[in-house]
């Protein structure tokens, strides 16, 4: 019995061309040569393009520089082994890495104002030389680049302290709430309350007026009535509070200038140094409360 052949599957094959290209294919090639001769030429960069390009990278590395992300803990706790190198006053330090630090919710004088000297020995004392911890909280930068932070530090006996607070409480800062860095404002309000009562530091020459204030809601500021800033509080931001010391107990603070008006210098000469500071212990922070 023969067996018949298996069938063969032939692969079809191309018809044979002359190899030329055909009608279609003479007209794509046409088309595509004429929208390459419509391409219009790159222009030759220009001195400001040049100058852009270098300009662009150098600006990238230095904000990189400026705001290098600090390793962090669990709330925002940055864990870096930092030391303050230098006190430029009572709420401003620089740190070893080359970092200004600006404390967060506290208002220091400023150089040449009442009380300089004594709020920026008492922050050196508190601070320098020694290894700090920053914790963040939302903003973290102020328009001066400057990074904002509550500070620790550890005494001699390994006691944490709460540097902001410790300023507050002692009398030589003053609260200053700006929005949204906040975590701390209920804290730092009761101890300036408790500071002004017990007249300590800049609260011993400071007496707040009993005359109805107007406050800003939006820089938690608070003014004289016949104050010219007044007049710049728009209708929904302004607030009226029966006196300054009501005022204080909301969160409010004074201007700078006007929480040292009419104030006695030779009691602002007896606070110059650190022998004016108040006799009690900074203000210890540990495990979340205050002791």
């Amino acid at each position: 019995m023969l067996c018949a052949e298996p069938p063969i599957c032939r692969l079809p094959t191309r018809p044979k061309t002359s190899g030329l290209p055909t009608g279609n294919e003479r007209q794509g090639v046409t088309t595509v040569m004429r929208q390459r001769k419509r391409a219009k030429p790159l222009r030759p960069l220009r001195r400001s393009d040049w100058l852009f390009l270098a300009v662009v990278p150098l600006v990238l590395i230095a904000v990189w520089t400026q705001r290098s992300p600090l390793r962090q803990l669990p709330g925002s706790r940055a864990t870096q082994d930092l030391r303050v190198i230098r006190v430029i006053d009572g709420d401003t330090i620089v740190l070893s890495d080359g970092r200004t630090v600006r404390y967060i919710g506290i208002d220091t004088p400023e150089r040449g104002q009442p009380y300089y000297e004594a709020a920026t020995n008492f922050n050196r004392k508190l601070v320098l030389g020694k290894r700090v911890e920053l914790e963040l909280d939302v903003e973290r930068y102020d328009h001066y680049g400057r990074l904002l932070a509550y500070v620790f530090v550890r005494d001699a006996r390994g006691n944490r302290i709460f540097v902001n607070a410790a300023m507050v409480r002692n009398g030589f800062a003053r609260v200053y709430t700006k929005p949204p860095n906040v975590r701390y404002a209920d804290l730092l309000v009761r101890l300036q309350e408790e500071a002004r009562e017990n007249r300590r530091g800049l609260w011993a020459v400071y007496a707040p007026t009993r005359s109805p204030v107007i406050g800003n809601r939006r820089t938690l500021t608070f003014h004289r009535p016949t104050c010219p800033s007044v007049q710049r509080i728009s209708a929904e931001n302004r607030i009226r509070f029966p006196s300054a010391a009501a005022a204080l107990q909301k969160g409010y603070h004074p201007k700078a200038t006007t929480l040292v008006a009419n104030a006695n210098r030779s009691a602002f000469r007896e606070f110059g140094g650190l022998e004016g500071a108040s006799p009690e212990a900074p203000i210890l922070f540990a495990g979340g409360h205050i002791s």
